[in-house]
């Protein structure tokens, strides 16, 4: 069964799926990890703020509507490092990241506490999708530390991540296309979504009507 996504998520990466669907399923929490693929493992942290899948030597990380908190991050971190481990390092990292990034204290614990554990010197490519501007700065940050290839990219440019990170790196395009959307739509229960939705659209119809 597909991931639910919400419509504006569901533009930007290409993929439509009903609303009606159920949420993702297999998906576990607090750091926990669960095959989902052949290679591919899926990981929720922290309050569904952060979600990483691993597809061959790349790992990609999704991050949510709410700032990254450092407990959150260190989880992250830690799977990260357990993941590096057991399947060796990772050649390319695509940061999903619509609003948040990791604040300098974050920064500061990848690029020093946990640069070995993670094998940080193996990175060949980071690729951070995101049309924030803020977002995209915090990370090149990383990048002037780590002095490896990143580049941004906005949010319907996904492909083009894609593309670049492949010259680098080696993963099963196919399962990567749909490793990032059910990272998305991991970070939140669909049924939050829609109930803010519904939320919203019912204030809306209140001021109509008292106008």
């Amino acid at each position: 069964m597909a991931p639910s996504l919400d419509a504006e998520l569901c533009v930007e990466l290409g993929v439509l799926f009903d609303d009606n669907e159920a949420w993702l399923a297999g998906v576990l929490t607090h750091g926990e990890e669960t095959s989902v693929g052949s290679d591919l493992e899926l990981a929720v942290l922290g309050d569904r703020n952060v979600a990483c899948v691993r597809v061959g030597s790349l790992w990609i990380i999704a991050t949510g509507s709410d700032p990254i908190a450092d407990e959150a991050w260190r989880s992250y971190l830690q799977h990260m490092a357990a993941s590096v481990a057991k399947h060796g390092p990772l050649h390319g990292i695509l940061t999903w990241a619509p609003k948040h990034g990791p604040s300098t204290t974050q920064r500061k614990m990848l690029t020093g506490e946990f640069a070995d554990a993670v094998q940080l010197s193996a990175r060949r490519r980071m690729a951070v999708v995101s049309d924030s501007t803020v977002v995209r700065g915090t990370l090149i940050a990383i990048n002037w530390v780590a002095g490896k290839k990143l580049l941004s990219f906005a949010l319907q440019e996904v492909d083009l991540a894609f593309d670049w990170l492949a010259e680098d790196a080696e993963f099963d395009r196919a399962v990567a296309e749909r490793a990032l959307p059910q990272a998305a739509a991991a970070l939140e229960p669909p049924h939050e979504k829609a109930g803010a939705r519904r939320r919203e659209v019912s204030s809306r119809a209140a001021r109509r009507t008292r106008h």
